[in-house]
């Protein structure tokens, strides 16, 4: 193995790494031990004492209130009790880290293990290792160091990471321990020779981890490549849910709003990143998508078919605009909120932050549908998500005075921009901008480039930030939420979503199809014993029936087909189809056929019902100058629509 030495450590320049774990430890072919990922180090002022650091120093935030909420920076099997309970962390930290990694080479077990997070925190603050799987090849130096280095009580914890390398070169040199003899003979006589290979192994590792934590690692981040990725990430975890996307980090950084909507907790919850608790903002019911105010003092959300505002000072929600779902929102210092109602079938539309006409912001040289997921970026301008086919889907730069827009990168969901900030590695080689983060291309990978908004365009190479990251397939938008140094994440596939029939008094009364979560717009047949549903894939969009937990598929890929309506003798489904427009097409329930025109226009349309007596069917299209219409058209015959 390979180490370097230096004059000062890590440590006493005040910087802990704060996620030390056998992920971010890489031994190389020549045995060179790298410890990765400094984004959650942290300089810390070295006379700081623990009564008087910055508790935002803290990398871990649980809520005891709300089992399932909480933020962790770090590695929950991996964090020193101090830092599982919120509290100051120094190098000692590092330590506890190192002990539990060491733990592990020796003995193949995590020190500290749980069903999660939580059972994982609860037995790192009050459970202690199994001692009993330490090998009994394992000398009585090591097993003491091992004991020191994960004691619970910092004070008695080993004190300076470079004490460990010494230790750990001396049983390797074969130094005797406690004044005794250390020979080839008694140390054969200790273990056989196939037993002390996986330890010498290991404590090889450990001396040279010992050492690489020793290497300055503000150096390592001041010289890091100009094109790094954020230095902070933030994974957070929520209240169960069916709604992955709504949860907002605020601008200052300093608190997250998310939404809940099961076990009474419905409705957007407030966490402080600075306390333990989080608690429900009243009013905020069937709210989703929250956003927040430049200032970090209101919260922009959807609820009802409406655009509502929350002020945290005081008062109740106040309508801002209405819409027919609500696709996104954004808020700039202007106090214009910037949003999409409807993604499928509108532009972005623009309102002040007080209330007032919503008017449209259509983007020169675009389609005038399907856009979504708006950001304002600090110059004004704002990024956001268009569907349609693979020459103009993907995430844009647009402006509010209807300039030809950009296209950034072809997605299938919509990004984040995170500005670059001052403590940021090689944030002036990013020029006049920050960091585009959107997912790659097929896949859950969270990815990161620098964005020069000046040439408004990508330059360098995307890094990766995180895998497995949870996309609500039907907005198009990836679970994710910046502010200035942060990035919170959901990992997952969104818990899936399981269609359930409901009597008249809400008792579940049984399950149709299977748990997805791309299922959208179901509809009932007439005789009420089927559903048609809309499964919703990052790529395409297709019709099918579910009768009880039988399924087929009516429409095929790669259309783009949504929003089906049963007519009225349960004969046919009338659905939207993404062509050039959203037109409107029918097919026979059976799938016999292909799918028949029933009306194509400029215009997006949107089946909502078909008429009783099955002449008819319903839809909204959308308008500049009225926004979302009622029309009809005919099934049969002369199909002109009428307003």
């Amino acid at each position: 193995w390979n180490t370097r030495s230096c004059s000062r450590s890590a440590h006493e320049q005040g910087i802990i790494h704060r996620d030390l774990k056998p992920a971010n430890i890489k031994v190389r072919a020549d045995g060179t031990v790298k410890v990765l990922d400094f984004g959650l180090a942290k300089a810390l002022d070295a006379h700081a004492s623990s009564a008087t650091a910055d508790a935002m120093n803290s990398p871990t935030i649980t809520s005891p209130a709300m089992t399932q909420a909480g933020m962790i920076l770090g590695t929950a099997a991996y964090m020193a009790p101090e830092q599982a309970r919120g509290k100051t962390v120094d190098r000692r930290a590092d330590i506890w880290a190192f002990g539990a990694v060491l733990f592990e080479m020796l003995t193949g077990t995590r020190a500290f293990r749980g069903e999660d997070v939580t059972d994982t925190i609860v037995s790192v603050i009050s459970k202690e290792p199994d001692w009993s799987l330490v090998p009994g090849t394992t000398s009585a130096g090591l097993r003491r160091l091992l004991t020191r280095c994960l004691k619970k009580d910092a004070k008695s914890r080993l004190q300076a990471i470079g004490d460990a390398r010494v230790q750990i070169d001396e049983l390797l040199s074969g130094a005797p321990e406690d004044g005794g003899s250390a020979t080839p003979t008694t140390q054969a006589a200790a273990a056989s020779a196939r037993g002390r290979r996986p330890l010498l192994a290991a404590l090889a590792v450990a001396a040279a981890l010992a050492a690489a934590l020793a290497v300055p690692a503000l150096r390592h981040l001041r010289e890091a490549p100009p094109l790094a990725p954020p230095e902070t990430r933030l994974q957070v975890v929520t209240p169960a849910t069916s709604d992955v996307r709504s949860f907002a980090l605020s601008p200052d950084g300093r608190q997250i709003v998310f939404a809940a909507d099961g076990g009474g907790v419905a409705g957007l919850w407030l966490r402080p990143l600075s306390s333990a608790t989080a608690r429900a903002l009243p009013g905020t019911e069937g709210a989703n998508l929250p956003f927040w105010s430049p200032d970090s003092q209101s919260i922009g959300f959807f609820a009802g078919n409406a655009l509502k505002r929350l002020d945290l000072a005081g008062g109740v929600p106040q309508t801002v605009a209405s819409v027919s779902a609500g696709y996104g929102g954004t808020w700039n210092a202007d106090g214009v909120i910037l949003f999409a109602p409807n993604s499928a079938v509108t532009p972005l539309f623009r309102v002040s932050s007080t209330g007032g006409t919503a008017v449209p912001v259509p983007q020169r040289g675009l389609p005038a549908d399907g856009h979504s997921t708006p950001q304002f970026l600090p110059d004004g301008r704002f990024l956001f998500f268009v569907r349609g086919g693979s020459d103009v889907q993907g995430i844009y730069l647009g402006a509010l005075d209807g300039d030809a827009p950009t296209r950034l990168v072809a997605a299938d969901a919509g990004g984040a921009y995170l500005p670059a900030h001052a403590s940021a590695a090689g944030a002036s080689a990013i020029g006049e901008g920050g960091w585009l983060l959107w997912l790659r291309l097929g896949t859950a990978t969270l990815v990161a480039q620098p964005l020069d908004l000046a040439t408004t365009t990508l330059v360098g190479e995307p890094v990766t930030l995180a895998d497995g990251v949870a996309t609500d397939s039907r907005l198009n938008m990836p679970a994710i939420s910046v502010a200035p140094g942060l990035v919170a994440y959901r990992s997952g596939d969104g818990n899936g979503r399981q269609l359930t029939w409901m009597d008249r008094s809400g008792t579940p009364r049984g399950v149709v199809g299977p748990r997805d979560s791309t299922l959208s717009n179901p509809s009932v047949s007439p005789e009420g014993q089927r559903v048609a549903v809309a499964r919703v894939t990052q790529r395409y969009a297709n019709v099918w029936l579910f009768d009880g937990l039988r399924e087929g598929r009516l429409t095929s890929e790669p259309r783009a087909d949504r929003f089906p309506v049963w007519s009225a003798d349960g004969a046919r489904v009338v659905f939207s189809r993404v062509e050039a427009a959203i037109n409107l097409y029918q097919k026979r329930r059976n799938g016999s056929g292909e799918a028949e025109p029933v009306l194509a226009s400029d215009e997006s349309k949107v089946a909502t019902s078909a008429s009783k007596d099955g002449r008819f069917v319903f839809y909204n299209s959308v308008s500049n100058e009225t926004n979302v219409d009622i029309w009809v058209a005919p099934l049969t015959g002369d199909r002109t629509p009428a307003v």
